[in-house]
């Protein structure tokens, strides 16, 4: 289990083989924002969630690490 809320954003991203900056415009964000996420100095919006779930990640692995890092089903590719 990713303990961190923060690592689990980073590892959906890395995941889907996003870069940074393309991450953090298709969740609504600027790149400074993303890093302030991804290392846990903010917490991740409600809406920033919706948007990862919509690209296929797993709310439960976002939310509490359990699980697989996407939804079942879903594949890289998809958007």
């Amino acid at each position: 289990m990713v303990e961190s809320k923060g690592k689990r954003v980073e590892l959906f991203r890395v995941s889907m083989h996003i870069d940074k900056t393309l991450f953090a415009k298709k969740i609504g964000i600027s790149s400074r924002t993303l890093y302030s996420r991804e290392t846990d100095s903010s917490d991740t919006t409600h809406s920033e969630l919706e948007k990862m779930v919509e690209m296929g990640a797993n709310p439960e692995f976002l939310l509490t690490g359990k699980g697989p890092i996407l939804r079942e089903g879903f594949k890289r590719g998809n958007d």
